[in-house]
């Protein structure tokens, strides 16, 4: 306890008492009286799958079709995706698609890779 008391005093004779510098050693107010930054909400709330924070869309190659859930998906720069869908998609192994995915909220063994949801397919 002792020792712990010792360190957070320590850490207090690093700042220069009665100095107006703030923490990063800088003049300026100190951090405590800067106002955290804030965000506006969106103007509308997401109505369709792909208004989803964090979905975008990757090119690749079906590496494991059929009709679902699961398929396997090799993106154009070397990742692997296990992506899940229940829409009864039939992928075709070896055909080159654009999909867009979000991260799974979700655990499903979909075999090897990054598991992802599958929002929609596009075929080039």
């Amino acid at each position: 306890m002792l020792l712990l008391a010792g360190f957070a005093l320590a850490g207090c004779a690093g700042a220069q008492g009665g100095s107006d510098l703030n923490p990063s050693g800088s003049p300026g107010p100190p951090l405590s009286s800067t106002p955290p930054p804030t965000m506006s909400p969106s103007a509308k709330p997401p109505k369709e799958p792909s208004d989803l924070q964090g979905a975008a869309w990757r090119a690749g190659t079906v590496t494991v079709g059929g009709t679902g859930p699961c398929y396997g998906f090799l993106t154009d720069d070397g990742a692997i995706l296990a992506l899940y869908s229940e829409a009864g998609l039939d992928l075709t192994p070896g055909a080159k698609l654009t999909v867009q995915v979000s991260p799974a909220s979700f655990t499903a063994d979909c075999g090897p890779g990054l598991l992802m949801r599958l929002i929609s397919v596009r075929t080039d």
